[in-house]
């Protein structure tokens, strides 16, 4: 069991679930997030802790005016999940691809959260 969850919570497959869902502009909305199954809230959650290290490729902003959005049945945070510059965590190629990541080779850009 503790393998199946270290492989489905990896910060590998967690990376990969918030990349795979942003646009080719680097940005996910909360409200845009595909949340099928109660792994993918988790999913979710875990990014949501995770944006704050250094070797994640995405940055949390807060929605102050909305707090909450209503996805596949769940209530989350009004957030916006954007991807930054620098490489981040080792990625499959397919995701970099449809991410947009390839070629990326810059530094971290600057956090802007909303909260602490």
């Amino acid at each position: 069991m503790l393998k199946r969850m270290d492989s489905v919570f990896s910060e590998t497959r967690i990376v990969e679930f918030i990349l795979s869902q942003m646009g080719e502009d680097g940005v996910l909305r909360s409200q845009s997030l595909r949340l099928q199954e109660m792994e993918d809230l988790l999913r979710t959650m875990l990014a949501l802790i995770k944006a704050d290290e250094p070797q994640v490729p995405f940055d949390v902003e807060w929605d102050e005016q909305q707090r909450a959005v209503v996805v596949g049945g769940y209530r989350i945070p009004a957030l916006t999940f954007v991807r930054t510059l620098g490489d981040g965590v080792d990625v499959p190629m397919e995701v970099k691809m449809a991410s947009g990541r390839v070629g990326h080779g810059h530094g971290r850009g600057s956090r802007a959260h909303g909260r602490a």
